[in-house]
């Protein structure tokens, strides 16, 4: 069941922290995996990670979470609470975390992430849709660059915001085959 980010300031905040914390008047039939979009019939903007934190019985039961709403102020993300809804008996609903689920492998190529020292996956969001190994975003932003380069030596230069986009986009990437030379120990 897809959970819907129509406001912005609560979209932004999900996208670009990771995390969001979100009111709703109705309590979720399902929580945990699940994706994201901008609302009714739009197309997926994330997979999430929906867990319920707790029933919202008064105004100050939010105060812990306005920092991961999206918005400055209380005041703000209350304003917009109830515009959404004219509540009969006050402000009663729930509070849910919601957390990007980043991918397991390379979303071109399929490989797994590199780890870091740590044992942390090293992935790299290029554009927000995907999520590349090094070396498939080093391959994406050289053939990007090389293609719009092309277009730009004909002259084009009145291109849109959204054609530069277009053009610099990865293109899947067909892993090479491993040798058995060249397999990490860490890998075995």
């Amino acid at each position: 069941m897809v959970i819907s980010f129509s406001v912005k300031e609560a979209r932004d905040q999900l996208l670009n922290e990771g995390v969001v914390c979100t009111f709703r008047w109705n309590k979720r039939k399902q929580t945990g995996k699940d994706w994201a979009n901008s609302g009714r019939l739009t197309k997926k903007i994330c997979d999430v990670h929906i867990e319920e934190i707790k029933r919202i019985e008064t105004v100050t039961d939010l105060n812990p979470y306005v920092s991961k709403s999206g918005f400055k102020t209380k005041k703000e993300w209350l304003d917009v609470i109830m515009s959404m809804k004219l509540p009969k008996h006050g402000l009663a609903g729930w509070l849910y975390k919601v957390t990007i689920r980043y991918p397991e492998n390379c979303t071109l190529c399929g490989q797994p992430f590199t780890k870091n020292k740590d044992g942390g996956r090293i992935l790299c969001p290029y554009p927000p849709q995907h999520y590349l190994c090094f070396p498939c975003l080093k391959q994406s932003i050289d053939s990007g660059i090389g293609r719009l380069n092309k277009i730009l030596a004909t002259g084009n230069l009145d291109l849109s915001i959204e054609e530069i986009a277009d053009t610099i986009k990865p293109e899947p990437i067909k892993p090479e085959p491993i040798k058995p030379n060249q397999i990490r120990t860490d890998q075995k």
